[in-house]
């Protein structure tokens, strides 16, 4: 092969690896933009759904507030009621948290009331726990029976047991070391992470308001 061939043959490869790159880069962005799209709705569903016990006219999650909290970037959520007439009123903080499960992290969205004070709800977000054991902390008991599912009824959507208790009869921290809480027999690492997850969201907020 003459050198001119050569030269416009590694010519030809170097265009072809170049356009290839440039294809798999752009399939990458792509999915990565999808998957933070995705990653985002989820976070503003669990804020909606730990707040949602506010019984809010029309709940409104506001723009996310980033805030520095021992050296990460993290961020809460101002939630409102948006009556029809009238101004929208502060209702509620969101804020992540995570403890160290059995399994690996526990993460949760935690409502709070905007003076901290009491909880309005939790969702669990992120879990890797024993299945049938840690992983009760997402699971919907069933009131659904044989004889409902023959007569055609259906089975409206249920809180996870665990979850539904903060918010209802825990609603403070000092609520969590009580006879009030009831936590999963035979997990109790899970348990445990959870609380500490829903503490760990408690010092973010205080922190990001300046709370004592």
């Amino acid at each position: 092969m003459a050198m001119g061939d050569k030269l416009r043959f590694s010519l030809v490869l170097s265009i072809i690896a170049a356009v290839c790159v440039a294809g798999l880069c752009g399939v990458y962005h792509a999915v990565a933009e999808r998957r933070e799209q995705a990653r985002q709705q989820k976070i503003l569903e669990a804020v909606t759904y730990a707040c949602g016990p506010l019984g809010c006219v029309k709940l409104v999650v506001g723009e996310p507030v980033s805030f520095s909290y021992q050296g990460r970037r993290l961020k809460y959520y101002p939630v409102y009621d948006e009556p029809e007439e009238g101004d929208r009123e502060l209702k509620a903080y969101a804020s992540l948290g995570e403890g160290k499960g059995y399994g690996g992290r526990v993460t949760v969205m935690v409502g709070w009331r905007p003076d901290l004070s009491e909880m309005v709800g939790i969702k669990v977000v992120g879990q890797t726990e024993t299945p049938g054991l840690g992983s009760q902390v997402e699971e919907v008991r069933s009131e659904m029976t044989l004889w409902k599912a023959m007569a055609g009824q259906k089975e409206e959507p249920q809180t996870p047991w665990f979850q539904q208790q903060f918010g209802d009869t825990v609603k403070t921290l000092a609520d969590m070391e009580s006879e009030k809480f009831d936590g999963i027999s035979g997990a109790t690492i899970t348990s445990n992470a959870v609380k500490a997850a829903i503490r760990d969201s408690h010092d973010r907020l205080k922190a990001a308001l300046g709370r004592k």
